[in-house]
């Protein structure tokens, strides 16, 4: 897959036409949007980069490539975790919408109907500053 198809697939939120290694896809997957599919897009440039949603020539880019691998570690730190914490936030606003989205198209065969699939609460989630557990180096959780 070329960077303009996935940039397709991101852009329009569609299954690619073919896999990552060339094979066709499951029936039902290639330039189809999933019933429940909701943007989940960074503000920062360079995740969009990574999706192919932007060009990695674009100023911005660039620009945030180079504090991420440039010689501040604390300052690249600050902004990995800055990004990982908006696209946190983002999930979370918009997983109620998924839910309900993919509970409308699926009705009784919804992932969601009878599993108990909910958001971790706030209060189970626990900052750095109240954690005793001591966190592995360079890597950025999902909850």
């Amino acid at each position: 897959m070329n960077w303009k198809e996935l940039s397709k697939c991101h852009r329009h939120l569609t299954g690619p036409t073919k896999e990552s290694l060339g094979d066709k896809p499951r029936q039902g997957v290639a330039g189809i949007r999933f019933p429940a599919a909701v943007p989940i897009k960074s503000l920062y440039s360079l995740p969009q980069a990574l999706v192919g949603i932007k060009k990695w020539t674009d100023p911005d880019v660039i620009s945030e490539r180079n504090i991420l691998l440039g010689p501040d570690d604390k300052k690249a730190l600050e902004m990995a975790k800055d990004m990982q914490q908006q696209l946190v936030d983002i999930y979370k606003l918009g997983f109620l919408l998924i839910k309900a989205k993919e509970r409308a198209a699926f009705q009784n065969r919804s992932f969601f109907v009878g599993n108990g699939v909910e958001l971790i609460p706030e209060e189970e989630i626990t900052s750095d500053e109240e954690s005793d557990e001591e966190e592995e180096p360079d890597r950025i959780f999902v909850y």
